[in-house]
Protein backbone atom coordinates (compact mmCIF):
# COMPACT_ATOMS: atom_id res chain seq x y z
CA UNK A 1 0.00 0.00 0.00
CA UNK A 2 1.26 3.24 -1.29
CA UNK A 3 1.57 6.42 1.74
CA UNK A 4 -0.79 8.50 -0.62
CA UNK A 5 -3.68 6.29 -0.84
CA UNK A 6 -3.29 5.17 3.17
CA UNK A 7 -3.70 9.01 3.76
CA UNK A 8 -6.44 9.15 1.27
CA UNK A 9 -8.16 6.57 2.89
CA UNK A 10 -7.65 8.32 6.36
CA UNK A 11 -9.16 12.11 5.21
CA UNK A 12 -12.28 11.26 4.22
CA UNK A 13 -12.79 9.73 8.04
CA UNK A 14 -11.67 13.16 9.01
CA UNK A 15 -14.34 15.14 6.99
CA UNK A 16 -11.40 15.91 4.68
CA UNK A 17 -10.96 15.76 0.94
CA UNK A 18 -8.13 13.60 -0.29
CA UNK A 19 -5.13 15.08 -1.93
CA UNK A 20 -2.97 14.91 -4.67
CA UNK A 21 0.61 14.85 -3.56
CA UNK A 22 1.83 14.52 0.06
CA UNK A 23 3.92 17.75 -0.31
CA UNK A 24 0.71 19.77 0.00
CA UNK A 25 0.15 22.29 2.83
CA UNK A 26 -2.55 20.84 4.37
CA UNK A 27 -2.85 21.19 7.98
CA UNK A 28 -4.32 17.61 8.21
CA UNK A 29 -1.26 16.26 6.25
CA UNK A 30 0.37 17.90 9.13
CA UNK A 31 -1.19 15.54 11.98
CA UNK A 32 -1.42 12.87 9.93
CA UNK A 33 1.85 12.03 8.62
CA UNK A 34 3.55 12.27 11.80
CA UNK A 35 1.02 10.00 13.67
CA UNK A 36 1.62 7.14 10.68
CA UNK A 37 5.37 7.34 10.89
CA UNK A 38 5.30 7.22 14.72
CA UNK A 39 3.08 4.37 14.69
CA UNK A 40 5.44 2.94 12.09
CA UNK A 41 8.51 2.75 14.30
CA UNK A 42 6.61 1.81 17.45
CA UNK A 43 5.23 -1.54 15.45
CA UNK A 44 8.38 -2.08 13.21
CA UNK A 45 10.75 -1.63 16.51
CA UNK A 46 9.63 -5.06 17.33
CA UNK A 47 11.23 -7.06 14.78
CA UNK A 48 9.47 -8.90 12.05
CA UNK A 49 9.58 -11.16 9.57
CA UNK A 50 10.70 -8.42 6.59
CA UNK A 51 12.76 -5.92 8.57
CA UNK A 52 14.85 -8.37 11.11
CA UNK A 53 18.17 -10.18 9.50
CA UNK A 54 21.43 -11.76 11.07
CA UNK A 55 24.58 -9.83 10.10
CA UNK A 56 27.89 -9.70 10.70
CA UNK A 57 29.29 -5.52 11.25
CA UNK A 58 32.96 -5.45 10.64
CA UNK A 59 35.26 -2.94 12.61
CA UNK A 60 36.87 -0.05 10.32
CA UNK A 61 40.24 1.04 10.05
CA UNK A 62 40.25 2.67 12.94
CA UNK A 63 38.24 0.21 15.08
CA UNK A 64 35.01 1.72 15.32
CA UNK A 65 31.62 -0.25 14.14
CA UNK A 66 28.92 2.08 12.41
CA UNK A 67 25.57 0.89 11.87
CA UNK A 68 23.99 1.43 9.32
CA UNK A 69 21.57 4.33 8.36
CA UNK A 70 18.59 2.25 8.36
CA UNK A 71 18.87 0.29 11.70
CA UNK A 72 16.45 0.82 14.28
CA UNK A 73 18.01 -1.69 16.54
CA UNK A 74 21.21 -4.16 16.80
CA UNK A 75 21.06 -7.14 19.43
CA UNK A 76 24.28 -8.67 19.59
CA UNK A 77 24.97 -12.51 19.34
CA UNK A 78 27.79 -12.95 21.82
CA UNK A 79 29.57 -9.63 22.51
CA UNK A 80 28.51 -6.99 24.87
CA UNK A 81 27.97 -4.29 22.28
CA UNK A 82 25.68 -1.46 22.98
CA UNK A 83 23.69 0.35 20.55
CA UNK A 84 24.39 4.13 21.10
CA UNK A 85 23.52 6.25 18.21
CA UNK A 86 24.87 4.98 14.74
CA UNK A 87 27.97 3.16 16.46
CA UNK A 88 28.11 0.35 18.99
CA UNK A 89 29.68 0.63 21.94
CA UNK A 90 31.92 -2.03 23.63
CA UNK A 91 31.13 -2.67 27.15
CA UNK A 92 33.85 -5.21 27.67
CA UNK A 93 36.66 -2.46 26.89
CA UNK A 94 34.27 0.67 27.81
CA UNK A 95 35.30 2.04 24.52
CA UNK A 96 34.10 2.33 20.61
CA UNK A 97 36.85 0.41 19.82
CA UNK A 98 36.49 -3.24 18.30
CA UNK A 99 39.00 -5.75 17.25
CA UNK A 100 36.72 -8.44 15.58
CA UNK A 101 33.71 -8.74 13.38
CA UNK A 102 30.57 -8.50 15.65
CA UNK A 103 27.29 -11.13 14.66
CA UNK A 104 23.81 -10.03 15.77
CA UNK A 105 20.57 -9.32 14.95
CA UNK A 106 19.65 -6.44 12.93
CA UNK A 107 16.32 -4.66 12.50
CA UNK A 108 15.94 -2.28 10.00
CA UNK A 109 13.68 0.97 9.23
CA UNK A 110 11.30 0.02 6.58
CA UNK A 111 9.48 3.21 4.25
CA UNK A 112 5.91 2.70 4.38
CA UNK A 113 5.80 2.13 0.69
CA UNK A 114 7.75 -1.04 1.11
CA UNK A 115 5.98 -2.82 3.84
CA UNK A 116 4.00 -5.72 3.76
CA UNK A 117 0.54 -5.23 2.55
CA UNK A 118 -0.98 -6.88 6.31
CA UNK A 119 1.65 -4.75 7.78
CA UNK A 120 0.40 -1.43 6.31
CA UNK A 121 -3.37 -2.00 6.64
CA UNK A 122 -2.04 -2.77 10.55
CA UNK A 123 -0.20 0.67 10.58
CA UNK A 124 -2.69 2.68 8.62
CA UNK A 125 -5.85 1.66 10.93
CA UNK A 126 -3.72 2.04 14.17
CA UNK A 127 -3.16 5.46 12.86
CA UNK A 128 -6.59 6.20 11.74
CA UNK A 129 -7.29 5.66 15.39
CA UNK A 130 -5.06 7.17 16.56
CA UNK A 131 -5.73 10.23 14.59
CA UNK A 132 -9.62 10.47 14.75
CA UNK A 133 -9.28 10.48 18.52
CA UNK A 134 -6.65 13.54 18.72
CA UNK A 135 -8.55 15.33 15.97
CA UNK A 136 -12.27 14.51 16.96
CA UNK A 137 -12.79 12.60 19.99
CA UNK A 138 -14.03 8.93 20.92
CA UNK A 139 -17.01 8.57 18.95
CA UNK A 140 -19.06 4.63 17.98
CA UNK A 141 -16.62 4.44 14.75
CA UNK A 142 -13.41 4.72 16.69
CA UNK A 143 -14.30 1.25 17.87
CA UNK A 144 -15.23 -0.18 14.33
CA UNK A 145 -11.53 0.60 13.63
CA UNK A 146 -10.12 -0.62 16.57
CA UNK A 147 -11.74 -3.77 15.31
CA UNK A 148 -10.69 -3.56 12.16
CA UNK A 149 -6.97 -2.83 13.63
CA UNK A 150 -7.14 -5.78 15.74
CA UNK A 151 -8.28 -7.89 12.68
CA UNK A 152 -5.00 -6.46 10.77
CA UNK A 153 -2.84 -7.29 13.51
CA UNK A 154 -4.43 -10.89 14.02
CA UNK A 155 -3.36 -11.18 10.02
CA UNK A 156 0.26 -9.81 10.56
CA UNK A 157 0.79 -11.98 12.82
CA UNK A 158 -0.29 -14.76 11.34
CA UNK A 159 2.07 -14.28 8.55
CA UNK A 160 4.94 -13.47 10.82
CA UNK A 161 4.78 -16.72 12.31
CA UNK A 162 4.36 -18.45 8.79
CA UNK A 163 7.45 -16.72 7.45
CA UNK A 164 9.89 -17.36 10.89
CA UNK A 165 8.53 -21.41 10.43
CA UNK A 166 8.65 -21.39 14.44
CA UNK A 167 8.48 -25.42 15.84
CA UNK A 168 8.64 -26.92 19.13
CA UNK A 169 10.66 -29.98 17.88
CA UNK A 170 13.80 -27.71 18.08
CA UNK A 171 12.75 -27.35 21.63
CA UNK A 172 14.66 -29.19 24.46
CA UNK A 173 11.22 -30.01 26.10
CA UNK A 174 10.21 -32.08 22.91
CA UNK A 175 13.42 -33.80 22.38
CA UNK A 176 12.44 -35.07 26.26
CA UNK A 177 9.49 -35.65 25.27
CA UNK A 178 10.23 -37.67 22.33
CA UNK A 179 13.17 -39.01 23.88
CA UNK A 180 10.96 -40.54 26.74
CA UNK A 181 8.80 -42.01 24.29
CA UNK A 182 11.02 -44.04 23.01
CA UNK A 183 11.87 -45.91 26.11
Amino acid sequence: MELILAVNRILPALGEHPVTSLNTKHPTLAILLPKIQNKLEDLTMMGWWFNTFKTTLYPDSEGGVALPTDTLSFVPMFDNAVQRGSALYNGDTQSYIWTAPIEGTIITRIPFDELPESMASYVFYSALVVAYVTDIGMENEVQLWQTEAAQAERRVMSEHLRNRKYTTQRSPRYQRIRHAMRG
